[in-house]
């Protein structure tokens, strides 16, 4: 990694003018948006799907309630969580809705050409997507650029310009230009708190344009000052533009992919995940990963993620590793190789730790070549984010025949478990929402269809087409 990385201690001022960078910001762009939508091909309209099998919810304490499984087609679930578990956001049709978990009504907040990703604000008063945002409570779009980025600490979105720049969004205020048009914006992430914004910078267009002009960098803007400062340099003739992850849990790291050669063939095999301090001192290559939302988690300051044994192609063995600040040295979880091939990955929040058997929940399926599309039969397993863990299957997420558990999630209170049931059908799928409780085995839905995603060698789109605010 032929790179320089800035002293901290000096702020940088802005560069000589740039060439005019407006191809490479707008195929930049395009294929970001390529890549995390894996746009494909739909199929025609699916037919009704049919999701034959409840678990049955008691509605008094769920823990004493004992498990049941998806496949008994006599029971008959409740179609709602008790309890008040935040609203969920997801695209159906073209349409942005939201649904209350507390009583699981829908509405409609955007009729039509709504595309993902979506994003809660951080008080879940607002709800983003690509082209725009919207109260949750409804009323009209406020139409962007792209999908942003929202603020982890107050309803500030932050989104690029067409040509190249970065605004400041506020609902109901003014738009504040934090980088000029022509800048080179390629990706940006706000720090834990809220201050900073890291923003990745790269004006390569082709190999005929000047190298002096690539500008692969990185670098932080105070978002009250806008004051910027240069933390990462990559020196020509290495290319790889940097596709920001987002700050560690401490705001003491910034992790980003390396986009080597700046092909999108090689991006879809997996790409060099760097952690860079930002303190100072040398960036650490941590694995070669897929840029897949769900493939990455942080837990108790540790960065859990799957090993990408296959590289494009996930249901091939791939297994489960964990990897600490600052020495970054990987530890198996689950191995790759064996008969299941593990992938989405969540940790468990505080509350679910608390009541006793909370752990890392991962989507598992068999090991194959899942060719074609639509074959990963995964099921949600449970197990601890530490080294050699022993994965325990919640049998109430075995799914109907060919169908497939997607995408889980903790709730809030780390009592409940949310999850995507998928119907595959080839390079597309349609869901709905259900609900788990781990601890006492009840399965409870479908809470809500949500529409289609794509399905990209085995790895569906679902982290871009919903959001839950909890």
């Amino acid at each position: 990694m032929a790179s320089v990385l800035v002293p901290p201690t000096e702020p940088q001022g802005e560069l000589d003018p740039p060439l005019e960078p407006d191809a490479l910001i707008e195929e930049a762009r395009e294929r970001q948006r390529r890549r995390r939508l894996r746009v494909a091909l739909l199929v025609g309209i699916v037919g009704a799907i049919g999701f034959g099998v409840y678990a049955l919810l008691a509605r008094g304490d769920a823990t004493t309630v004992g498990a049941t499984t998806s496949r008994n087609p006599s029971t008959a679930g409740y179609r709602c969580p008790p309890g008040d578990l935040g609203t969920v956001a997801f695209l159906r049709g073209g349409a942005l809705d939201v649904v209350d978990l507390n009583g699981c009504k829908t509405r409609v907040l955007v009729r039509s050409h709504a595309s993902g990703p979506v994003q809660f604000s951080f008080d879940g008063l607002y709800v983003a997507f690509n082209g725009g945002f919207v109260a949750t409570q409804g009323g009209a779009v406020v139409r962007t650029q792209g999908a942003g980025t929202w603020s982890p600490t107050r309803d500030l979105l932050a989104d690029g310009t067409k040509r190249g720049g970065l605004v400041l969004v506020r609902p109901n205020g003014p738009i504040r230009r934090l980088l000029p048009d022509g800048w080179g914006v390629l990706t940006f992430a706000f720090s834990r708190d809220g201050r900073t914004l890291a923003v990745s910078r790269s004006h390569y267009s082709s190999p005929a344009v000047p190298a002096s002009t690539w500008h692969q960098e990185i670098w932080l803007v105070n978002v009250a000052t806008g004051r910027k400062r240069l933390i990462f340099k990559l020196n020509p003739p290495a290319l790889a533009p940097a596709w920001l992850q987002g700050f560690s849990p401490d705001d003491r790291w910034l992790l980003f992919w390396e986009d080597s050669q700046n092909s999108a063939s090689l991006a879809a095999d997996g790409l060099p995940l760097v952690a860079l301090p930002l303190a100072g001192g040398k960036p650490v290559h941590i694995a070669n990963e897929l840029d897949h939302q769900d493939f990455l988690a942080w837990c108790n300051g540790a960065l859990v993620y799957v090993i990408d044994r296959g590289g494009r192609e996930v249901t091939l063995g791939d297994g489960i590793a964990v990897a600490r600040p600052p020495l970054w040295h990987s530890q198996t979880v689950l191995p790759m190789d064996g008969k299941t091939s593990w992938n989405a990955v969540a940790c468990p929040t505080a509350a679910a730790a608390a009541r006793g058997g909370g752990g890392l929940v991962v989507a598992g399926g068999p090991t194959n070549d899942d060719s074609p599309f639509g074959h990963e039969r995964r099921s949600l397993w449970m197990a601890p984010a530490g080294p050699r863990a022993v994965p325990r299957r919640l049998t109430q997420t075995d799914p109907p025949a060919g169908q497939t558990d997607e995408l889980p999630m903790w709730s809030g209170d780390g009592r409940w478990i949310l999850f995507v049931r998928t119907k595959p059908g080839g390079i597309a799928a349609t869901g709905a929402l259900y609900a788990l409780d781990p601890f006492g085995g009840n399965l409870v839905g479908p809470i809500a269809t949500i529409g289609r995603a794509s399905n990209y060698y085995g790895s569906y789109s679902w982290p871009l087409q919903l959001d839950w605010h909890r």
